[in-house]
């Protein structure tokens, strides 16, 4: 099987996701063609016959209104995997059409996309990559807490941020941009090791594989964009969920009803409904270290044995091959 695949015009995360996902279609034997952006219509149209490209394959997150010109001239079948759904639907139902196959990393929004269009929508949420998302236990004190949040700051976060800093006297890292200014009357606590600004993945699972707990709070409904707003309610957890767990540490969630669709009773990630209940959680277990562990434990070893890229794009080339 053969695909080109269109790199996005984003930064940050999605260089990284982009490697783990072309790296996992080789594993499985893809002859994958990378085209970086920006690209232009003839130019795609050579390459595919050069190539003799099965499908066309692309990431979606915000935006992309180039895509809407160049994928109608595109003969072969296109699959788009979207990944910032449900909260830009305004914005990516219309392009969703030009696809012939829609991957969404949120289960709500597969009956939208499916509405729009007489074309194929699956659910097929995000993995992680095991190369970078691993158990990594060191000495160095900087990357050592008792408590991680790793993430933007959005109002949910700071909230229960604020009320863990004001309750409990554990040490708690945040990283992500805006934090500092979030947190500026904590910032100055010993307890608070406060990294506001971006950092790459392969420092974020130092972080996660050298605290006791880390807390994965959602993006918030609220959060949606308002213009045109389709009024699905997210319920697939976050990537990071997949990640946390790679690296062998308990992490706790507000709660999704998706979560339990990707992670049996017996591996159920802990879940909380309000503020306090998840304080209650967090001081539940990080003071119970033989059941922290052993949560921690089953949850790594669901991921490993499902939800890596390896096993996303798997299905992905199961399902993009009834299409060829």
């Amino acid at each position: 099987m053969k695909t080109i695949y269109l790199q996005t015009p984003y930064k940050g995360i999605y260089k990284y996701l982009e490697k783990s996902i072309i790296d996992a279609f080789k594993q499985h034997n893809v002859d994958i063609l990378s085209v970086p952006y920006p690209y232009k219509r003839k130019h795609i149209q050579n390459l595919i016959k050069e190539h003799q490209s099965d499908f066309l394959f692309t990431l979606v997150g915000r935006g992309r209104k180039e895509l809407t010109h160049l994928l109608k001239y595109i003969q072969i079948p296109k699959v788009g995997w979207f990944l910032e759904d449900p909260y830009f639907l305004n914005e990516t139902g219309t392009l969703s059409q030009q696809f012939t196959i829609t991957f969404t990393v949120e289960s709500a929004a597969v009956e939208f996309y499916k509405s729009l269009k007489s074309n194929a929508a699956y659910y097929m949420p995000l993995g992680y990559d095991p190369a970078i998302y691993f158990p990594q236990p060191i000495e160095d004190t900087e990357y050592r807490s008792d408590i991680c949040l790793v993430g933007y700051p959005y109002p949910n976060r700071i909230s229960i941020m604020e009320e863990l800093l004001k309750e409990t006297n554990w040490d708690i890292t945040v990283v992500g941009g805006r934090w500092a200014s979030e947190l500026n009357k904590w910032v100055k606590r010993k307890r608070l090791n406060c990294i506001s600004k971006w950092i790459p993945p392969e420092k974020v699972a130092l972080y996660y594989s050298n605290t006791k707990i880390i807390l994965n709070p959602h993006r918030p409904f609220e959060a949606l964009n308002t213009r045109g707003n389709t009024n699905i309610t997210p319920i697939s957890p976050n990537n990071r969920c997949f990640e946390a767990a790679a690296c062998n540490t308990l992490q706790v969630c507000d709660y999704r009803p998706g979560i339990e669709m990707l992670f049996s009773n017996d591996n159920k990630i802990p879940t909380y409904k309000g503020i306090s209940d998840g304080i209650d959680l967090i001081n539940r277990y990080i003071v119970d270290e033989t059941k922290r562990r052993e949560k921690a434990e089953n949850a790594f070893t669901t991921v490993k044995g499902q939800h890596t890229f390896y096993h996303r794009i798997k299905k992905i080339c199961q399902l993009v091959q009834q299409y060829l």
